[in-house]
């Protein structure tokens, strides 16, 4: 029963990091702010590089879908990819505040932004909750080969009286 869980909830992970990693490249696309009456687009500066962390999420996401190798190196890759991605949509969501309360201009932040750097907090986390999930379940086979390998001598101990 704890295979069929762990198998169901690797795929529910999987799901939610594909739509993270979907939505962080559709951001980066998307709009970034208006000032005044201009919209600036995510790719016009950093949301080229969170682009490119989007592709990248969306990569290594599809690789572990078809592979299914549960690596924990994949994940902690996924988990910073994510995590940059959020703090540069981060970034320029603070800057675009302060902005607005420098100049007192019209501007606001774009849906793009919103969603990328969403998106990326919420992969990141999720990538970030596999790790763990990877490595508590190796720590468990390694104490079970342990208990294995402490009773074979018990048993064949037994078998000799």
């Amino acid at each position: 029963m704890d295979d069929v869980l762990h198998i169901a909830s690797r795929n529910r992970a999987q799901i939610i990091l594909g739509l993270c990693a979907l939505g962080v490249i559709i951001g980066s696309l998307g709009p970034w702010a208006h000032i005044v009456l201009e919209t600036i687009s995510g790719v016009a500066g950093d949301g080229q590089l969170t682009l490119f962390l989007g592709v990248f999420t969306g990569a290594f996401t599809l690789l572990e879908v078809f592979r299914h190798t549960g690596s924990r190196a994949r994940y902690i890759s996924l988990t910073v990819a994510f995590f940059l991605a959020g703090l540069i949509g981060l970034n320029v969501w603070l800057s675009v505040g302060s902005t607005i309360a420098q100049g007192g201009l019209n501007a606001s932040v774009g849906w793009g932004l919103q969603l990328m750097t969403v998106a990326a907090f919420i992969g990141g986390t999720v990538a970030y909750l596999q790790v763990k999930a990877i490595s508590r379940e190796k720590r468990r086979q390694r104490r079970l080969r342990r208990e294995e390998e402490e009773a074979i001598p018990e048993i064949e101990r037994a078998k000799q009286l």
